[in-house]
């Protein structure tokens, strides 16, 4: 009633392109038998992922896909009980009959583990679906011809599904000695369960330069007026060359201190 588990894994990866198109495909594939008669696993899925930016820089496409399918036997652990709990003496199969299963009626056990694990059955089939597409546009060149320019305007919409389905299946046949036993002609049951999400985004976004220098010096000259006023030089707006102006030219006589501060990631501000 018991046998050595056993799996192995199966990965197949293939990938291509240049910096404006470029593709990436993995498949790989699952198996393996539990130390009982009937557990098992199998499970096949894929990703797959496609790029694509045209000559001129100003579409951008993208979808990304990953299905996969597992299907599953699930162990019955009570068998190893009945295993312990059974005459020792008792044979596994009917001695009048050989076909069928011996009927452990009056005993302990109150079933034949071996039958349980060979004549009912019970399966899940699990299949799963994810996938994306994302279309993007550079807005950007479309009203500035200049390309010497540090900002960024762009739109993109991306279209993502979801899909997930669970079907659960039992079959006890009518010559189970378990279904004779307890007076019904076999039993069988079914759960099925199904999922979708569908998510749609439009995001547009647009960084740059909005004038830090100029705000800095407009800043620095009202308040001269009335106070010491101490301001960063330009190009000194990371936390190192903030720092290098507090530690090097800020004075007990200063009133007030005018940092231009940037950032390049998220905390910079912080920091």
């Amino acid at each position: 009633m018991s046998r050595t588990g056993f799996s192995h894994k199966h990965t197949l990866s293939l990938s291509g392109g240049n910096e404006r198109s470029n593709y990436r495909v993995s498949v790989d594939y699952r198996k393996a038998n539990g130390i009982d008669l009937r557990s098992s696993r199998e499970e096949y899925g894929g990703r797959a992922s496609v790029n694509h930016t045209t000559k001129n820089g100003l579409l951008t496409f993208s979808v990304n896909m990953a299905p996969r399918v597992v299907t599953s036997n699930p162990s019955d652990w009570d068998v190893f009980r009945l295993a312990l709990e059974a005459n020792p003496t008792t044979p596994l199969m009917d001695p009048n009959d050989p076909s069928k299963y011996f009927n452990f009626i009056g005993q302990t056990a109150y079933a034949n583990p071996v039958e349980l694990q060979k004549l009912h059955q019970s399966k899940t089939v699990t299949k799963m679906l994810d996938w994306d597409a994302t279309a993007r546009l550079n807005l950007l060149p479309l009203f500035l011809k200049d390309s010497k320019h540090s900002m960024t305007l762009n739109t993109q919409i991306m279209f993502a599904n979801k899909q997930y389905n669970y079907d659960k299946s039992t079959f006890i046949p009518s010559t189970s000695t378990q279904a004779i036993n307890g007076g019904y002609s076999g039993r069988a049951s079914r759960k099925y369960d199904a999922e979708r999400v569908d998510q749609v985004e439009w995001i547009t976004n647009f960084t740059g330069s909005f004038g830090k220098t100029a705000c800095k010096q407009i800043l620095k000259t009202l308040l001269s007026e009335k106070y010491r006023v101490l301001a960063t030089p330009p190009s000194f707006s990371t936390a190192m060359g903030v720092s290098r102006v507090v530690n090097e030219q800020l004075k007990p006589e200063h009133q007030v201190f005018i940092a231009e501060m940037g950032a390049r990631h998220v905390g910079d501000i912080r920091e």
